[in-house]
């Protein structure tokens, strides 16, 4: 229920990945490595543990993709910056990221995900020689229930707004 964050436990961790790459081998080609570590855990374990399973996992399948981040927010580039100096950009293959902006309430607007995804990747460039990191939006969208919640019609306007006018930043 932890974080694996000292060796015995990073080392355990990378035996849990060897597995699941062994198991689903030549079936499954995508592995993200944690989900949101970001919620309580620091930038420099997760970067130690990914340089730990990226290879790792390679030897098992050159074909793996590995991904990592599952970053949360679009309001913590903290985190990410901080992977990117520590090397950890080198240990996956994609980055994931959730880029909720609805908490702006009015300013959190599919434009508004667009600057930060520009954003993110000017922060990136540096540490990729240049090049935009691959990134894949896997949690998005713009509730319509709750105290930061906008209206249903907004939020599927929201939502399509963003995938139509955005196709090339989606895989």
């Amino acid at each position: 229920g932890r974080y694996p964050v000292d060796d015995a436990a990073q080392a355990a961790f990378v035996r849990y990945s060897e597995f699941v790459a062994r198991y689903f081998k030549g079936r499954v080609y995508d592995l993200e490595v944690w989900n949101e570590w970001n919620q309580h855990g620091n930038p420099r374990d997760y970067a130690r543990l990914l340089s730990k399973v990226y290879p790792a996992l390679k030897r098992i399948d050159p074909q793996i993709r590995v991904i990592g981040g599952a970053v949360e927010g679009a309001g913590r580039p903290d985190f990410i910056a901080t992977l990117a100096r520590e090397g950890a950009l080198s240990s996956m293959d994609l980055l994931s990221v959730h880029p909720y902006v609805f908490w702006r309430g009015d300013s959190g607007t599919p434009q508004a995900l667009v600057r930060w995804l520009d954003d993110l990747q000017a922060v990136l460039m540096p540490y990729r020689n240049s090049r935009p990191m691959p990134l894949l939006l896997t949690d998005i969208g713009w509730p319509s229930a709750g105290k930061r919640g906008i209206p249903p019609a907004r939020a599927a306007d929201y939502a399509s707004l963003f995938t139509v006018e955005n196709q090339a930043l989606l895989f």
